[in-house]
């Protein structure tokens, strides 16, 4: 059974595959939505540089809150963003377990975000230059760009968010919503399914302002919901035919106590550091699509697609195949015939090269190098526990 025959029989009327929800499809499409995980590349790539992964491993094999102390005192307060994040990370941690507040279950949304969020999800992005970070009751862009190119009601109500990490040239990348340990399972689902509405206004708006719409599959828009201590990420993507796709990518726990539990600690600390990196990864893919367009009008001389629109001409009342001109006037088969030949020759060489060059530069994005480990280093690693034990 092939993945997009899974996509079109199991994503219904409106378009919309939710794979989020428990139970909602048939059992004999299990092997087919493994399938789909694989090739959409759902699951959250955990990414760390070595020195990164090798503070994480110590902080794992830590055995109380006094090991980790020691710990901190042997890290730099200063350096890059991701060595920052988990010095301020770990020192945060110290704090919360030494206080023995992380236990109780009195807290409001507001004690979280400003005791716990702000240090261990808030600062990985406050560190970086690269965008804007927006907290508490922010309205999502997403839905005033929607409105403005008309695309959605201009009478829809604007969407508050906990948290916006936000573009000032790409809107919204990246959303989160709070909620504290003591929140219904019904409250929690209507968060869920907000955050998964602004994905999928999100994937409707990149696919309007591309270059061209297919290039809509090469992007995932991300969020999170935090509830209490648990950190879940969601991803969404859309198909070539417009269907979206809504997955959960990973979920981490912050331990209310240190006591067994630092390899959770030190799990929810990568998870964060490798957050951050999707949704770099995420934005620096969009401005390589924008990028070679550019160039290839740059190098080619060649016009962009957005000169002409297949109905910028006529009226959406009139007949495509209307004859009302004399055939006099029009001009010969055999030269219709040529000139749309070439035009389709050049169209699907210019589409080549443009498809030839963001793959070249996707594949050499940063993360791609050797200065960062992922699972694909799993030799070095085997290699590794083997020496330490």
């Amino acid at each position: 059974m092939g993945i997009h025959y899974c996509i079109f029989t199991t994503s219904g009327e409106n378009k919309v595959l939710d794979l989020v929800s428990p139970n909602i499809l048939p059992q004999k499409y299990r092997d087919c939505v493994y399938d789909l995980f694989r090739s959409l590349s759902m699951p959250l790539q955990l990414v760390a540089t070595q020195y990164e992964h090798e503070i994480l491993l110590k902080l794992a094999s830590t055995k109380d809150v006094d090991d980790v102390v020691k710990l901190f005192q042997q890290l730099p307060l200063t350096g890059s963003g991701s060595t920052m994040y988990i010095s301020l990370g770990i020192h945060k941690l110290i704090a919360l377990w030494k206080s023995g507040w992380l236990s109780s279950q009195q807290h409001q949304e507001g004690w979280y975000q400003i005791q716990v969020y702000s240090d261990l999800l808030d600062s990985i992005f406050l560190l970086d230059k690269h965008y804007v970070t927006k907290r508490t009751e922010c309205h999502a862009s997403t839905i005033k760009h929607l409105k403005r190119i008309g695309k959605i009601d201009a009478k829809t109500p604007e969407v508050k968010v906990d948290l916006i990490i936000f573009d000032h040239q790409h809107g919204d990348i990246f959303t989160c919503e709070d909620k504290p340990s003591g929140t219904s399972s019904k409250d929690i689902r209507g968060d869920v399914q907000k955050g998964a509405r602004l994905r999928e206004s999100r994937l409707k708006y990149l696919r309007e302002i591309l270059p061209k719409s297919d290039m809509i599959t090469d992007l995932e828009v991300l969020s999170a919901q935090t509830h209490g201590l648990s950190l879940t990420i969601y991803g969404s993507k859309m198909t070539e035919n417009g269907t979206i796709v809504h997955y959960q990518k990973t979920k981490a726990i912050i331990p209310p106590n240190p006591t067994h539990h630092m390899h959770q600690a030190a799990h929810f600390l990568l998870t964060v550091l490798s957050l951050q990196r999707a949704v770099i990864l995420n934005l620096r893919k969009l401005e390589i699509i924008f990028e070679a367009f550019d160039q290839d009008a740059l190098y080619y001389l060649s016009s962009g697609p957005e000169c002409f629109s297949s109905n910028i001409f006529s009226r959406s009342d009139s007949d495509v195949d209307s004859s009302d001109s004399e055939d006099d006037n029009k001009p010969s088969d055999v030269h219709k015939d040529n000139d749309a030949g070439e035009q389709d020759w050049m169209s699907h060489e210019k589409d080549r090269r443009i498809r030839e060059y963001i793959n070249k530069k996707i594949e050499n994005l940063v993360f791609n190098n050797n200065e960062y480990l992922d699972s694909s280093n799993w030799e070095d690693f085997v290699g590794k526990d083997s020496n330490t034990t």
